[in-house]
């Protein structure tokens, strides 16, 4: 298997993982708007959102302040 596909299983075997990918199939939100339909807190849904873009599943841009 490739060190990609490796990266991507991975980063999903996590739920919480798992679930924030899951939310952003349906369509994009803020890192605020992921945090309240997870039992997690909003720093680490960013930390989670980091460890998906290394793994090539998710990106994002700043917006706002």
């Amino acid at each position: 298997m490739k060190p990609a596909a490796n990266a991507a299983l991975a980063a999903l075997a996590d739920p919480t993982r798992e679930a924030i990918v899951r939310l952003l199939v349906e369509r994009e939100r803020s890192v605020g708007e992921i945090a309240e339909q997870l039992p997690v807190s909003r720093p680490a849904v960013s930390k989670h959102l980091r460890l998906l873009e290394g793994a090539g599943l998710v990106s994002f841009r700043s917006e706002g302040t």
